[in-house]
């Protein structure tokens, strides 16, 4: 509904969507086992088909911390979300990656990043009002 509102196709109150939202946010933020399914969704939808299962389960705790803490390393995350994304190892300084579709957008790790860094900062703003 509330992506609707966003699109401008259904007609809700500004505050009640900003209230829908802050809960959304506030229980995400304090429940434990959404960020891990969360953490784990997000790893599985970037991790290449065959990725050592080392590189995945290592990737998952990075971002499950990433996600339920104020004070973020996103330089760590957007690291450990590579090992588990590009199949291809590349020379120390250098990085070899493998793109992949975000909402039907080509992108990248840094990307993707970035959109979760921006959405983590939305959620900690409005789950802090």
């Amino acid at each position: 509904m509330i992506h609707l509102w966003q699109l401008n196709i259904l007609n809700i109150p500004t505050e009640q969507a900003h209230r829908a939202l802050r809960t959304f946010y506030r229980q995400q933020l304090d429940h434990p086992t959404h960020v891990q399914a969360r953490a784990e969704e997000m790893v599985q939808a970037i991790a290449y088909e065959g990725a050592p299962s080392v590189q995945v389960r290592k990737a998952r705790p990075v971002l499950e911390k990433a996600l339920s803490t104020k004070q973020v390393r996103w330089d760590i995350v957007e690291s450990s979300l590579m090992e588990a994304c590009s199949p291809w190892p590349a020379p120390p300084g250098q990085r070899i990656e493998r793109g992949f579709l975000v909402a039907g957008k080509p992108a990248g790790v840094p990307e993707y990043v970035a959109a979760l860094r921006a959405l983590h900062e939305t959620m900690k703003a409005l789950a802090a009002e």
